[in-house]
C-alpha cells in the first residue's frame, strides 16, 4: 500500500510571494573572558542562510521595574521548508534584527518550520 502525501510538493513553489523576506539561522558559540564570564559569538548556521520566510507580529508585553523598563516583543517566522535542526538555541537574524527562537514547531507534513521568536528591547 502507498501512502501519498496530503500536500502535492510544488505547492510550496507556488506559494513564493507568501513568503516575501529572508532570514539566517545563526548559532552561537561560547567562550569566557578573563574574568570567567561567557561571552556569546554568533555565527550563520550552514545551510540555514537566506531562508524563505514570513515575519509576522504576535504580540508582546512591557515589564516596568523601580530602575528600569524594558519590552518584550513577540513575533511567528514561518520558514518553507521543513528544518529539523533548528533549534531553541539559536537565533533568527532579519536584515539587522535579531530574534531568540522560543519555540520550534513543524506542520504535520514536515513541509513548514514555525518559529515563535521574541525581540527584548
Amino acid at each position: 500500500m502507498t501512502i501519498r502525501a496530503l500536500t502535492d510538493s510544488r505547492m510550496m513553489e507556488q506559494l513564493a510571494d507568501f513568503f516575501p523576506q529572508t532570514c539566517t539561522i545563526q548559532i552561537a558559540t561560547e567562550t569566557k573572558n578573563s574574568a570567567a564570564d561567557v561571552i556569546l559569538s554568533w555565527v550563520d548556521y550552514p545551510a540555514h542562510i537566506d531562508l524563505a520566510c514570513r515575519i509576522t507580529a504576535a504580540g508582546g508585553s512591557e515589564n516596568r521595574r523601580p530602575n528600569m523598563s524594558y519590552s518584550i516583543d513577540n513575533f511567528i517566522v514561518l520558514l518553507r521548508d521543513y528544518y529539523d535542526t533548528i533549534t531553541n538555541k539559536m537565533r533568527v537574524k532579519n536584515g539587522s534584527t535579531y530574534y531568540n527562537i522560543l519555540l520550534v514547531e513543524h506542520d504535520a507534513q514536515n513541509e513548514m518550520t514555525r518559529l515563535t521568536v521574541e525581540i527584548v528591547k
